[in-house]
Order: structure tokens, then C-alpha cells, then sequence
């Protein structure tokens, strides 16, 4: 079996809106795309203490592969709208 990876996300701050993909609402996490995939939005303009979302990730690997044996990298990109 193959790494796979999945990701939702948690305590949406004031105006923050989860995609329905990752808001672990009744299929919990959603498998990680290498294409961008929108995870989280808001309407208009936030407070800096509430623009804040929990990304919970997930790994699933192959029993065989031993503890620490494996490693990947995440990117996360957050683009504002000026």
C-alpha cells in the first residue's frame, strides 16, 4: 500500500468557512489533491484574531514501513484579495 494523506479542518474563526470537501462534518477527512483545492474562505474582510482554521492531516501508510521510515511535505498557500 502506498502512502496516502487526508486533511479537515477544525474551529473555523468568525466569518471562516470551511470547504464542504475537508469540513469532517459526516465523511471525516478529505484525501489531500496535488492540485490547489480551495480549504477554507471568507466573505469579506477578518479580524486578525479570528481568521484562524485547523488543518487536522491524516496519514494512512503501509504496516511494513517502520516508524519515522517516511516523510512528505505539505504546502499550504494562503492568497489574500486586494
Amino acid at each position: 500500500t502506498t502512502a496516502e494523506y487526508a486533511a479537515y479542518g477544525k474551529e473555523a474563526g468568525s466569518g471562516v468557512t470551511i470547504a464542504e470537501t475537508f469540513d469532517g462534518d459526516n465523511d471525516g477527512a478529505a484525501a489531500i489533491s496535488t492540485t490547489l483545492t480551495q480549504f477554507a474562505s471568507t466573505a469579506g474582510p477578518i479580524k486578525t484574531t479570528n481568521g484562524v482554521v485547523d488543518i487536522v492531516l491524516v496519514a494512512d501508510i503501509d504496516e511494513a514501513t517502520p516508524a519515522g521510515a517516511y516523510a512528505d511535505t505539505l504546502t499550504v498557500v494562503a492568497t489574500g484579495i486586494f
